[in-house]
């Protein structure tokens, strides 16, 4: 770089001057190259990302069919896969900090390799497992015709976009938000982890949780407790509180899954159970993410996170009280029937 293109507006202000870099020097050219690595870079994340999707849809699908054919609780045996994303990021902060050369640099490769480690343990664990075959469904696009004019699989795919655009912008900007309001990066890493703690019981109890309540009541307390949560998230001042907001993921997120599982085989027809089932999935986290990146991201960007939190509040609010006045609706109209029925047999 040439020293004498450095312009200096002062000789006492040292923060005013501009640098240009003018050479025919391709190696000073930061720019080289730069959009054709962007587009290498945007394929390759685009396939890693797809690939982890829909391996996490066929893992969800082969642990419910599991635990139908044993009897046993889906809620139950995510206690495992919330036991380790505790200790995941604790392990990982653990390794950089005993392989880390100096304060500044942090060295990765140990980690991943961990990582890996622990990716091939678990494809040889599944490997011995005995999964139920199901049979190639007949007359598939017939059947999901029917399925799709269903008003209830509307409003429950519905359903899964509102609840996946504010699960997904909670995790894509909740840290951005907290650091602007004043949380330290402990309290970061503390507010994500104590999630699991909460869950913990209730997905252990799950069963009897999805019972008594119901699966599309607990449809309805996740879009309620949704709105208190980012309502909360808008106006709150003192980061610390975020640890008592997180509760509430045990209805926004933990018995949602648990629910929106179990619902997608009630839903179902005949041979279309798993496809049902990953897209419930594919649904609610990846349409959820490309809702909250594209309109999220950019009411935050434009307006601000308290106005993001409080739009995105609103927006599960209203959906809150369509959904809601749909069950009611049901409710009343079971209760009418179920009249009927009883003073014709009398």
């Amino acid at each position: 770089m040439n020293n004498d293109l450095i312009k200096t507006s002062s000789l006492c202000d040292c923060k005013s001057f501009e640098t240009y870099c003018d050479s025919d020097d391709d190696s000073l050219d930061c720019n080289t190259n730069r959009a054709f690595w962007i587009v290498i870079y945007g394929i390759i994340y685009g396939l890693l990302d797809v690939t982890r999707s829909t391996t996490y849809r066929l893992l969800d699908v082969i642990v419910v069919d599991l635990t139908t054919e044993h009897n046993s609780d889906f809620g139950r045996q995510r206690v495992f896969s919330m036991l380790g994303t505790m200790c995941g990021p604790l392990l990982t902060g653990f390794i950089l900090q005993i392989t880390a050369s100096d304060a500044a640099e942090k060295n990765y490769m140990l980690a991943y390799l961990c990582s890996a480690i622990f990716i091939i343990l678990s494809a040889l664990c599944m490997w011995k497992v005995d999964a139920k075959l199901h049979r190639p469904a007949t007359k598939m696009w017939k059947k999901s015709l029917q399925l799709i004019k269903k008003l209830e699989v509307v409003l429950y795919i519905l359903l899964l976009i509102v609840m996946g655009n504010a699960f997904c912008f909670q995790t894509a900007f909740s840290s951005w938000y907290l650091q602007d309001i004043g949380a330290s990066d402990f309290l970061i890493g503390f507010y994500r982890g104590i999630a699991g703690l909460y869950s913990l019981p209730f997905l252990y109890t799950s069963k009897w949780w999805v019972k008594k309540i119901g699966m599309r009541n607990l449809f309805l307390l996740g879009l309620l407790a949704y709105t208190i949560f980012c309502f909360s998230f808008s106006v709150m001042d003192n980061p610390w509180y975020v640890l008592i907001l997180q509760s509430l993921t045990i209805f926004t997120y933990h018995l949602f899954v648990v629910s929106m599982m179990q619902y997608s085989v009630k839903i179902s027809l005949e041979g279309l159970q798993a496809t049902v089932k990953v897209l419930s999935g594919a649904i609610h986290y990846n349409i959820g993410k490309l809702v909250s990146s594209v309109f999220g991201g950019y009411i935050m960007n434009t307006f601000g996170g308290r106005t993001a939190y409080k739009v995105l509040a609103c927006f599960t609010l209203v959906y809150a009280v369509i959904y809601g006045s749909y069950l009611c609706i049901c409710h009343f109209s079971k209760n009418k029937n179920s009249h009927q029925r009883g003073s014709s047999k009398r």
